[in-house]
């Protein structure tokens, strides 16, 4: 007897062990190509507005903590040098420029005026 023969002579059923293959026209291929490119697109967008906000947020912060610097240089020494620096960089800051007006007219400023007398011989 030969193994591979078993008397039935009818074709058996072919069963594909790799799936359902489904196969594509063109359209549906550059259709599907498109939605792809499409939403790679709008993926580059989502992220460079969330740099953009990123970078604004981020400016908005250092701005605060440099003002915050600002202020508290001048609250160290509201009356030199450095602090009317200082008080030239901060916008807005009336209390700050008040007192610092007050000091500079009652005291004659960071510089008093001293007489100065010029001889000719």
């Amino acid at each position: 007897m030969i193994p591979l023969f078993t008397g039935d002579e009818r074709n058996r059923r072919k069963i594909n062990l790799g799936g359902t293959t489904t196969a594509l026209s063109q359209e549906q291929i550059l259709a599907q190509a498109k939605l792809v490119r499409e939403e790679r697109l709008q993926q580059r967008r989502r992220e460079d507005a969330a740099v953009l906000i990123q970078r604004w947020w981020r400016a908005i912060v250092e701005r605060l903590r440099v003002r915050d610097q600002l202020k508290s240089n001048f609250d160290e020494d509201p009356f030199g040098i450095n602090g009317t620096r200082c008080l030239a960089l901060l916008k807005n800051d009336d209390d700050r420029l008040a007192r610092w007006s007050e000091h500079m007219t009652t005291n004659q400023g960071m510089f008093p005026v001293t007489r100065i007398v010029i001889t000719i011989c």
